[in-house]
């Protein structure tokens, strides 16, 4: 009887090439993690903006909404890469962590206070003092060299 070569891989687990360091697995799981918590912010948006009683949306929501779902699946599909060591999701990465930083320091810098209640540069403030941290990981993490051998 013939085996598969599918098969033989499986049972051997020493054939199925490198498999990620603790630091990437952690990296990956933070980001599966922020994309799914993105994704729980999304969909109660979408239902407190336009599912429920409300009677005015901010008009800035569907473009806001938009790039919050884009940014969750593309954090979701890096994590991925990142498992499976590509080399793409690593860069990736390095980028969605300065990029992010980035706009929200631009957006805590020129936001606007309106009145009322305006939580807006609260929780810029807040995601700042995430980002500035996790960026710091991700590029301690991403730039050594044993993790960037890792990547194919």
């Amino acid at each position: 009887m013939q085996r598969m070569p599918a098969l033989e891989n499986m049972a051997n687990p020493a054939s199925r090439g490198p498999r990620p360091s603790f630091s990437i697995v952690a990296v990956a799981a933070f980001q599966v993690l922020a994309g799914l918590l993105a994704l729980t912010i999304f969909a109660f948006a979408v239902w407190s903006f336009y599912l429920s009683r409300r009677v005015s949306v901010p008009a800035d929501a569907p473009q806001v909404l938009g790039a919050l779902l884009v940014i969750a699946f593309l954090v979701i599909v890096t994590a991925i890469g990142l498992w499976r060591l590509q080399v793409w999701a690593r860069r990736m990465s390095l980028g969605l962590g300065l990029v992010s930083a980035g706009a929200c320091a631009v957006a805590a810098i020129v936001h606007q206070r309106t009145p009322g209640f305006d939580f807006t540069p609260d929780a810029l403030k807040f995601a700042l003092w995430v980002l500035i941290p996790v960026n710091l990981w991700w590029w301690i993490v991403f730039t050594r060299q044993r993790v960037v051998a890792q990547f194919h």
